[in-house]
């Protein structure tokens, strides 16, 4: 189970409802570039084309840029995570990088990258312990 997210650029300080209906997710780069970008940024990170997985002291992070392959260019990162608040500052850079903005799947809105991104990390952190803890018999309604 992962907490997940999209890298994107956006207008700042706006919520995702308050993106108009025709916006489009401008380019971050070419698949290339970005792997570039990253390289840069997460040396100690493993890296391939597509794809950059980086593991710390109470975390894990992938970061997904590769599909479909036969398109070059990209508008936006996949984040998988496993919720560890030591990803944070790490997301922070990254977006810094790009330019870009974190939308945060789990609370559906953008993320604050401080007390709120924290909040939804460990909410589901929460929540997916327990669903791990499950027993078989509980899960059923």
């Amino acid at each position: 189970m992962s907490w997940d997210g999209i890298i994107f650029q956006a207008p700042p300080d706006v919520s995702v409802e308050e993106l108009p209906d025709n916006f489009e997710m401008p380019l971050l780069g070419t698949t290339e570039e970005i792997s570039q970008k990253l390289i840069s940024l997460l040396p100690e990170a493993k890296h391939c084309v597509g794809q950059c997985t980086l593991s710390g002291e109470d975390f894990w992070l992938e970061l997904n840029f590769g599909f479909p392959p036969e398109e070059e260019f990209r508008n936006s990162i996949g984040v998988r995570s496993n919720a560890g608040l030591g990803v944070i500052p790490i997301l922070k850079i990254i977006c810094d990088c790009f330019s870009a903005r974190l939308f945060d799947i789990q609370i559906n809105n953008f993320a604050d990258m401080q007390y709120e991104t924290e909040l939804s990390m460990q909410k589901f952190s929460e929540w997916r312990d327990r669903a791990l803890q499950a027993k078989p018999d509980q899960a059923k309604p």
